[in-house]
C-alpha cells in the first residue's frame, strides 16, 4: 500500500508528459489531440495555418 501512495505522490510532483504524435512543417511537436491540416504532406497546426500560407505560397494582387 505504501508503494501506491509513493507512486501517486511522484505523479503529482512530476506529471506525465504529453505523448508526441509527430512534427509539424516548422519543426514543432504535434501532440495527440492537437488539430492539424495535412497540406501536401506538411502537417500544419490549426493556429499556424496563416503563417504557413504566407511562407509557402506567393501572394498576388489582381491587375498587377
Amino acid at each position: 500500500m505504501d508503494n501506491y501512495f509513493d507512486k501517486l505522490h511522484s505523479q503529482y510532483l512530476e506529471p506525465e508528459e504529453d505523448e508526441i504524435f509527430g512534427e509539424d512543417w516548422n519543426g514543432n511537436n504535434i501532440y495527440y489531440g492537437d488539430e492539424y491540416y495535412d497540406i501536401d504532406g506538411n502537417l500544419v497546426l490549426i493556429e499556424d495555418i496563416e503563417e504557413f500560407i504566407r511562407e509557402t505560397y506567393p501572394r498576388f494582387t489582381a491587375g498587377e
